[in-house]
C-alpha cells in the first residue's frame, strides 16, 4: 500500500478549534495573527470553550466567504462552500464537480486510546483531503512492529470501522486489550482466525491463530500516511 505524505494540523473539536482548523488550511499559522485578522480578543484561543459573537462571525465571512458557517458553529457539513457548487445551483442544468477540500480527521497516538476513544481528551486532529475518508474514520499512529511488519514507526494508518472480517489488512482490538494489524483468514467454519503479517520474514513475524470470539472491533486499513 502506498504511503501518502500530508501537511498536518492539531486542535480540539469546538467552534474555536474549527476556526483554527480552517485558518490552518488557508495558511494562517499564528493564533495572534488570526485574532487580529478577525478582531478577536487577545488570548481568544487560550481556552477551548466559548463561542464567537455576531461581529466576529460577520468579519470571518467577509474575509472568507467560502467558509461554511454552519460547519464552523455545529461541526456538521463540509468546511468550505464550493464556489463551483454555488454557481451550479444558480444556473439550473449546469453540471459541476465538487471540489476536494482539506478536512480534519481524528488522530490517535496509541491503540489503547482507540479502544477507549470516547474517554480520550483532548482529541487530536490532522488535515486530509475530504475524499480520502468517511465519517467515523480516524488515523492511528504506528508505534511498534507488532502493529505493522512493513510500515515505519511514526506513520499513520487511516482506519474505517467494519462489521465483519475481510481478507485485507485489518486492525483488530482483542479481548484483554491487545491490538493486532494483519490479514485474517477464517478457519474451522468461522470459529478460528489466522492472522498473517504482510512480511515475508515468517521467522520474525509468524502467523497468529486466535479464537474468533476474542475479536472485539475491526477496522480496515484504507491508507497509510506520513506527516
Amino acid at each position: 500500500m502506498k504511503t501518502t505524505t500530508i501537511m498536518s494540523d492539531i486542535t480540539q473539536d469546538t467552534p474555536k478549534s474549527r476556526l483554527l482548523l480552517f485558518c490552518r488550511s488557508v495558511g494562517l499559522s499564528s493564533n495572534k495573527e488570526i485574532e487580529r485578522l478577525f478582531c478577536l480578543a487577545n488570548g481568544f484561543f487560550n481556552t477551548v470553550g466559548g463561542g464567537m459573537n455576531t461581529d466576529s462571525l460577520a468579519k470571518i465571512i467577509s474575509i472568507y466567504p467560502n467558509i461554511n458557517i454552519s460547519w464552523l458553529i455545529t461541526g456538521k457539513g463540509n468546511m468550505f462552500y464550493s464556489a463551483t457548487v454555488m454557481s451550479a445551483v444558480a444556473e439550473k442544468g449546469i453540471s459541476y464537480q465538487k471540489e476536494d477540500f482539506m478536512m480534519p480527521i481524528r488522530v490517535f497516538s496509541s491503540y489503547k486510546d482507540v479502544t477507549d476513544k470516547d474517554d480520550v481528551m483532548p482529541p487530536v486532529w490532522r488535515m486530509l483531503p475530504k475524499s480520502a475518508f468517511s465519517q467515523g474514520d480516524f488515523l492511528l499512529k504506528i508505534t511498534n512492529d507488532s502493529m505493522s511488519a512493513v510500515y515505519e514507526k511514526g506513520q499513520f494508518f487511516l482506519l474505517g470501522h467494519i462489521s465483519s472480517l475481510e481478507k485485507k489488512l485489518l486492525c483488530c482490538s482483542l479481548e484483554g486489550g491487545d491490538f493486532i494489524c494483519a490479514v485474517p483468514e477464517i478457519l474451522n467454519g468461522g470459529a478460528v482466525v489466522r492472522f498473517s503479517f504482510p512480511n515475508e520474514d515468517k521467522n520474525s513475524y509468524p502467523d497468529i491463530v486466535l479464537p474468533a470470539s476474542q475479536i472485539k472491533d475491526i477496522w480496515i486499513v484504507k491508507g497509510v500516511y506520513s506527516f
